[in-house]
């Protein structure tokens, strides 16, 4: 992968975590405790998937830097 589109990435990443945390940023400790939908999986455990997924992909674009 060329670190132009790594960069590119990146940019784009760093646009929507800005928009993400804007966001969680307005939710209460309870509110992110709260089932998103009946016998749903709550708020937390969404935020949790979505930093594992980042934690994925960051290691392997760290790896594609590297070549």
């Amino acid at each position: 992968m060329s670190k132009k589109i790594i960069n590119s990435y990146l940019e784009q990443f760093s646009i929507m975590e800005g928009w993400i945390n804007q966001h969680l940023n307005s939710l209460s400790d309870d509110d992110l405790k709260n089932e998103i939908a009946p016998e749903r999986n709550t708020g937390v455990w969404t935020l949790g998937h979505l930093i594992a997924s980042i934690d994925d992909i960051g290691l392997y674009l760290s790896n594609e830097a590297k070549d």
